[in-house]
């Protein structure tokens, strides 16, 4: 893994940290028997990628794919790719549909308590 990726994995899994003590990269990213570049016992699938080249933050469908099909078949987990630019900038990118019915109307209901 390239000192360089793995700075956005730090990120992500120090973010975690702040709600999931256990959050950590994967051993040897991308070529170990861990699942996902992100261990964490919150429920998410979590793949990170830097675009070394591009300003625009790109997501190529065939990394999507292969994290969902990471995930197993009956997993509560939701997949998260997150992506860092060139500048350094950082962006979380999940299926609308699961943003909607995972994380927004759970929020929303739960302000309603």
């Amino acid at each position: 893994m390239s000192d360089f990726k793995n700075k956005l994995e730090i990120w992500v899994a120090g973010m975690l940290k702040k709600i999931d003590k256990y959050a950590r990269p994967s051993k040897a990213s991308g070529a170990s028997t861990e699942s996902y570049d992100i261990q964490t016992e919150i429920p998410l699938a979590i793949e990170c990628k830097i675009n070394r080249t591009n300003l625009n933050p790109v997501i190529r469908m065939i990394t999507w794919d292969k994290l969902l099909n990471e995930i197993p078949m009956r997993s509560k987990r939701t997949p998260v790719l997150f992506i860092q630019n060139t500048h350094g900038k950082r962006f979380a990118v999940l299926d609308a549909e699961d943003f909607f019915n995972d994380f927004l109307y759970e929020m929303y209901e739960s302000e309603e308590k």
